[in-house]
């Protein structure tokens, strides 16, 4: 589930940053969460942005890399 969505634009580039929690919480106190982004699914988000892409590079805000263009 996606908790948070930031965005921020420059003329070059655009970062953005997702949020996620696991949606399966441990039932029990003793049990041990388990999160892993290992497996994982395909989930469409969408970015309202200033003026178009065009071409610039998108930026990962966590790991500072670029997102590759599907």
């Amino acid at each position: 589930m996606v908790t948070d969505k930031q965005l921020s634009e420059t003329g070059g580039q655009v970062v953005i940053g997702i949020e996620a929690r696991h949606e399966c919480e441990p039932l029990f106190p003793w049990e041990e969460g388990v999160t892993t982004f290992a497996v994982g699914y395909r989930l469409e988000l969408r970015f309202d942005l200033k003026s178009p892409l065009k071409g610039r590079q998108i930026i990962d805000r966590a790991t500072r890399q670029a997102v590759p263009m599907l």
